[in-house]
């Protein structure tokens, strides 16, 4: 949002919009306006706003305010992929990956995937775990990596591509309560 001051300044406010946020036309989420006395359907594709900001710039100045979602906006692509080497260094000490180059050159073309990588050396031990351990995870949470012995096998399908990045990160997990297995997009610990 752009906005003019008073004194003549602008002001930028930034917000990161997630693919949630995008309302398709064929979206199960009630898409109505309410115009007049009466509410009526939208028929184009609709992005919707939260009640706050991520960040300002104002006068040659910028504020963050929520500084993982200004980083998920403002990635620094480069620096992304030069930490793909180092830590996929960290994971291949314990995990044997065929197809490495592929896998390395997968990752290091998309931002996502790099993202992923960090996550999991900064916040996940699954590489650290002995193959039979993933194995039996990949098992019981239904992720479907190929194996050669206790090596992965990186396949570059799009059906495939992000399994491995899936299973290392532990991206699934079991309700509690409903003994249901579960896949996390965001994984936070608690």
């Amino acid at each position: 949002m752009i906005a003019q001051l008073d004194d003549e300044s602008i002001a930028y406010f930034g917000s990161r919009i997630s693919a949630k946020s995008v309302l398709a036309c064929d979206s199960r989420v009630l898409r109505v306006v309410y115009a007049g006395d009466a509410f009526d359907t939208l028929d184009d594709t609709v992005v919707t706003f939260g009640s706050s900001f991520d960040w300002i710039a104002w006068q040659g100045a910028m504020i963050v305010l929520d500084s993982g979602d200004c980083e998920q906006m403002f990635r620094d692509i480069p620096a992304l992929q030069a930490a793909v080497d180092r830590n996929l260094a960290l994971v291949t000490a314990h995990v044997g990956i065929d197809d490495l180059e592929g896998f390395r050159t997968r990752i290091k073309s998309n931002p996502a995937m790099m993202v992923k990588l960090q996550n999991i050396i900064d916040r996940a031990d699954m590489h650290t775990r002995p193959p039979a351990v993933r194995k039996r995870y990949a098992v019981d949470y239904n992720i479907a990596v190929d194996w050669n012995g206790d090596k992965l096998v990186f396949d570059g399908s799009i059906e495939k591509q992000w399994n491995i990045l899936r299973l290392l990160h532990e991206a699934r997990t079991l309700g509690p309560v409903t003994g249901k297995h579960w896949d996390t997009s965001s994984k936070v610990q608690v």
